[in-house]
């Protein structure tokens, strides 16, 4: 019984070290770099393109919205979080958009609220920074 038990304290170990390690890896700096998709929403449909820097669990940067019914949106600065898989962006110069999506390594899909609709988008990593 005893043999069991220190077996199961073991490989409990074992998974917490291969979960944190994988964790760390997925919130350091796996966002920085520029993300180019699309968003749509109803009839309308055009060109997004994320610019993000990650520290930790923190991510800002800009985005850049392309063929929306409010016109070209271009250089809009956005702060968040990335939890897990989880990214959460607000965007400080208009209080009800913001960003909600799940990264999934180079690709990220979800929904980001603009100034009058919610809008449904994909992206994927494009370039790393130098």
């Amino acid at each position: 019984m005893t043999r069991a038990r220190a077996t199961l304290v073991l490989w409990l170990l074992i998974v917490a070290t291969v979960v944190s390690v994988g964790g760390a890896s997925a919130q350091s700096g796996a966002l920085d770099g520029t993300w180019d998709g699309t968003w749509s929403w109803s009839s309308y449909s055009g060109r997004i393109v994320l610019h993000l820097a990650q520290k930790g669990e923190a991510v800002e940067g800009t985005y850049d919205v392309y063929g929306g019914r409010q016109g070209d949106q271009v250089g809009v600065a956005v702060k968040g979080t990335l939890k897990g898989d989880r990214l959460t962006l607000s965007v400080p110069s208009n209080p009800q958009g913001g960003f909600e999506a799940t990264v999934k390594g180079d690709e990220m899909s979800g929904a980001f609220r603009g100034r009058t609709a919610t809008n449904n988008f994909s992206a994927r990593k494009v370039s790393k920074p130098k």
